[in-house]
């Protein structure tokens, strides 16, 4: 399955998430200038923007995640997923957007993407991350659980009394 396979997998889902967007910390500036053009013009990436995206990935990773020889566990328990598990334009998303980025931004300096050992590296890795998500449940926000379901056993309980 392909990196956009996985992330589509992960997108229909249906997983809510607590929050709606990755954490800002570290994450490059294109991303910022980007969202200034209303997400219409492309920013300008320059050669440092993969070490920068590498750095923004890493400082998201949950601590259960990390080791000391520096391959990251991709199979941790669900719940330490929470603060990178985000679906929408605002979460995962913008990673694979920056992975596409890095990769025209190599393909324009005559570097075939899959030859750059730090860039394949994080495509293997996101990949890795959909995967691991993917074989865990699809639990979603249970607060939102809730409220949708007393909305709706509230509002059914009105016009039963109503009749």
């Amino acid at each position: 399955m392909s990196l956009v396979q996985s992330w589509l997998k992960f997108e229909r889902s249906g997983y809510q998430s607590k929050s709606d967007h990755l954490p800002e910390k570290k994450r490059p500036r294109p991303f910022k200038e980007w969202f200034e053009s209303g997400r219409k013009d492309l920013p300008n990436i320059n050669a440092q923007f993969g070490r920068a995206l590498l750095a923004w990935w890493d400082q998201l990773q949950p601590k259960a995640r990390r080791t000391t020889k520096g391959t990251p566990l991709a199979d941790i328990p669900q719940k330490e997923w929470e603060s990178l598990r985000i679906p929408g334009k605002q979460g995962i998303y913008l990673i694979l957007i920056g992975i596409a980025w890095w990769g025209v931004s190599l393909t324009k300096r005559n570097t075939v993407p899959e030859s750059s050992p730090e860039w394949k590296g994080m495509v293997d890795d996101v990949q890795s991350v959909l995967g691991c998500w993917a074989s865990q449940p699809a639990i979603t926000n249970t607060e939102s659980q809730k409220r949708k379901k007393g909305s709706t056993s509230e509002g059914a309980s009105k016009r039963r009394r109503r009749k």
